[in-house]
């Protein structure tokens, strides 16, 4: 709520300051949240087209790259193509695969396989959303990929409600909220009902042995709910994942936005990527453009 009132304040808010020193030709902002939001705004163009044919080069160049980036029959660690160990997405490590993680595994790939989805749209976490009025355009997609437990309450005219799949980075079981979840009875239902809010799936990624471990005691927590089901990454998918932009210059770390949009463009006729760095991550790819309603 505190966000949304600032998007709404900020235009009789921010101002330039008037002192003769060099801060004068910059904003000067009530808080650093006004700034962050602001910045989102005006920081790339607010109409993107579409190039279909570097959509479809790019598509060639993933589905041609590796095996695992192929199709989505590799996004997701099931029990048909896991093993006893694997090597981590990130560094030189092993991931074991115990029987109690094993069990929990989806028995085969969850995710729809044979053709790409009519449309498909990415939503971040950011507040680059906030009063541009998508929630229905958003909702309106086959398919809505959520990213890191972005919450939609009181959001809902511009950001909507629909998830297929929602990320959830491991790291959130350590705010205070959560904290000992699976002995915390209070956190143990925070959690769960949180959880809850979301259709589909929730991806827990598997780039390391604490990450498969953090998907255990999630599935725990959400033991005896059908929906969302909660599902731990492929880490053989998303270190080809992160080697395919590495080849293309990404000198950073793969960011969530970046992981979904790669499988996004790869699975799906229309995509709509409202994750910023997924968006950033595209266009200096390949020049491609596949945002057509974006407030930053």
């Amino acid at each position: 709520m505190r966000a949304n009132r600032t998007a709404q304040n900020l235009t009789r808010t921010h101002h330039l300051t008037t002192n003769g020193s060099l801060t004068k030709r910059l904003w000067s902002f009530n808080s650093s949240l006004e700034e962050v939001i602001y910045m989102y705004g005006h920081a790339l163009p607010k109409v993107w087209q579409k190039n279909a044919t570097n959509l479809w080069k790019l598509r060639l160049e993933i589905s041609s790259y590796h095996a695992s980036l192929q199709g989505t029959s590799g996004v997701i660690l099931h029990q048909a193509n896991s093993k006893t160990t694997m090597s981590e997405a990130i560094g030189k490590g092993i991931i074991r695969i115990s029987r109690e993680a094993n069990r929990l595994l989806p028995k085969k790939n969850p995710l729809p396989e044979g053709k790409a989805v009519k449309s498909c749209a990415v939503v971040g976490n950011s507040g680059i959303l906030l009063k541009s009025g998508c929630g229905k355009e958003i909702d309106s997609h086959d398919f809505v990929i959520r990213c890191n437990l972005a919450k939609t309450d009181s959001f809902q005219q511009d950001a909507g409600t629909r998830s297929n799949l929602t990320t959830m980075n491991p790291s959130i079981l350590l705010r205070k909220e959560y904290s000992d979840v699976l002995r915390n009875k209070n956190a143990k239902k925070r959690l769960k009902d949180d959880l809850s809010k979301f259709q589909g799936f929730i991806f827990v990624p598997g780039d390391s042995q604490n990450s498969l471990n953090e998907f255990i005691k999630i599935h725990k927590v959400m033991d005896g709910i059908s929906s969302p089901e909660v599902v731990p990454g492929n880490p053989h998918h998303l270190r080809h994942a992160i080697k395919f932009w590495v080849d293309r210059s990404l000198k950073r770390r793969l960011s969530t936005g970046d992981d979904t949009s790669l499988t996004t463009i790869k699975w799906s006729v229309i995509g709509k990527y409202l994750s910023k760095s997924g968006a950033q991550v595209v266009s200096k790819a390949i020049d491609i453009r596949l945002v057509c309603k974006d407030r930053g």
